[in-house]
């Protein structure tokens, strides 16, 4: 392999023994992943050096192997200087929810170390333990002022912008500062491209991607070129990540099939390898409730909350998901209970992307009880909401069906006028959501039903046949076979 700077970087500033190793091992391998196999099998064979154990860990670390981790932690767990790197790793499996034992143990190394780069290591690492929980964690300003002080002291530690542009994106995203959020992502990419780091590019570029979602030309260009440096450094976790980021591209067309079947892919190489699959089981649950098979979304939301253990603001997003399943499913007694032991929690969590789901969970059930004006006021929330944070055009979607859905189902047989439908299907057709169009299309036939027009019905199911027929559309058809029965 030729050299790979997401190796190299480290080199001006460890012990020339550490790095004749990793720079031996570097060359002999054929990609990254292969290095972190050859280097996790030398310090298991040999009683390593902390530090040169504490580069094998890391490297695992940026796979995302954490299976890798594990068994080095079996022989080398109680050094401390590894502590944090494991106790980070035994997070993303859901085994502990304790981010503080990680930011403790990064201070404990701090007072007793002084190398300035296994400083700014830790440092780090509490930054990141406070970003994975960020607003539940409030972050240590002075640790972040001591970074910033760090990376400036020393010219070869600029490699290091990377780590912090892309955190302090993060937090931008969390905040719903959308303009910060890409403006710092950015600056990690040309960080991370000057340093020829392309493990972390690579993340950035999947970053870069669910920034530029709504394009999706752009978002799929990023993609392809995460998926290059994937393929490249032979990580397959970072396959997955590339796809599941692939998959809410077509979840945003509407391409609801095609979007579970790479989602359940994803699903499987993460559990193959002791990976949290909470996020692709959330985006499972609302897509099965979005095409009608609400027990499945209400399975997938559960093993979203189960994923969360550790994260309690996402637990909560999971609830929520639920809640919506067990409202289709008319469990309204269930999904009320479940609503009451989560409302406080989410008000609480200070996430606005939150107060968005919970407007539009409310709003169903709303709805579901009855009131269409509280709905239709929530749902209108809801959507206010997503729009001003600028979120994927399936969030605003949502709650835009549904307010076309209450207008439909509120018709009366000579109303002409339906402005949320209207909008729903303006903006299926002018952002190329196939999808979207076809649930526009099957409002629009279930109004010609309580309209009586048998002329405009035939119209509408043979758009709508011809859209199910479209690669990742065949949910439509259920669709219309049911309105044919009814008809």
């Amino acid at each position: 392999m030729d050299s790979l700077g997401s190796i190299s970087v480290y080199f001006p500033l460890i012990d020339s023994d550490i790095k004749d190793v990793l720079e031996t091992t570097m060359v002999n391998a054929k990609d990254y992943n292969d290095f972190v196999m050859s280097l996790t099998q030398i310090v298991l064979d040999e009683n390593a050096s902390d530090f040169l154990v504490y580069f094998a860990i890391h490297h695992s670390a940026q796979l995302l192997d954490l299976k890798r981790i594990d068994t080095i932690a079996e022989r080398y767990g109680n050094i401390p200087i590894l502590k944090p790197n494991i106790f980070f790793a035994s997070h993303y499996q859901g085994k502990s929810n304790d981010l503080n034992r990680i930011i403790q143990a990064a201070d404990k190394v701090i007072r007793t170390h002084t190398d300035d780069w296994l400083t700014l290591e830790m440092r780090f690492m509490k930054f990141e333990a406070e970003t994975y929980n960020y607003p539940n964690i409030i972050h240590d300003s002075s640790n972040l002022d001591e970074i910033y002080v760090l990376i400036d002291s020393d010219s070869r530690f600029e490699f290091y912008k990377t780590v912090l542009y892309n955190n302090l994106a993060r937090i931008a995203d969390i905040d719903g500062n959308n303009t910060e959020w890409s403006r710092y992502n950015q600056l990690a990419i040309d960080n991370a491209r000057k340093h020829d780091d392309q493990i972390r590019l690579a993340y950035c570029l999947i970053e870069q991607a669910r920034i530029s979602s709504n394009n999706r030309d752009v978002a799929r260009s990023y993609l392809l070129e995460a998926l290059e440096i994937m393929d490249r450094l032979g990580s397959v976790a970072g396959y997955a990540d590339v796809l599941e980021q692939l998959s809410t591209i077509e979840m945003i067309r509407g391409e609801f099939s095609k979007a579970i079947e790479n989602f359940l892919h994803v699903v499987s190489i993460r559990e193959s390898m002791d990976s949290e699959t909470g996020l692709t089981a959330l985006m499972l649950s609302s897509l099965y409730n979005s095409i009608g098979e609400y027990e499945s979304g209400l399975e997938w939301g559960k093993m979203a909350e189960d994923q969360f253990l550790n994260r309690s603001f996402l637990q909560s997003r999971a609830v929520l998901c639920q809640i919506w399943s067990l409202i289709l499913l008319n469990r309204l007694s269930e999904a009320e209970l479940l609503f009451e032991a989560v409302h406080e929690s989410i008000l609480k969590s200070g996430r606005e992307s939150h107060f968005g789901w919970l407007h539009f969970v409310t709003g169903l059930l709303e709805y579901a009880k009855g009131d269409v004006l509280a709905a239709t006021s929530s749902l209108e929330e809801s959507l206010k909401i997503f729009e001003a944070h600028e979120g994927t055009l399936r969030y605003k979607m949502m709650p835009l069906y549904y307010l076309a859905m209450i207008e439909v189902s509120t018709a009366a047989d000579n109303t002409e006028i339906f402005p949320y439908l209207t909008i729903l299907e303006e903006r299926a057709i002018s952002n190329d959501l196939p999808g979207v169009l076809g649930q526009a299309l099957i409002l629009r036939s279930e109004l010609a039903l309580i309209q009586n027009d048998d002329a405009m019905l035939r119209v509408l199911l043979q758009k709508l046949d011809d859209l199910a027929k479209e690669p990742g559309l065949d949910f439509l058809s259920r669709f219309v076979e049911n309105l044919m029965h009814r008809i």
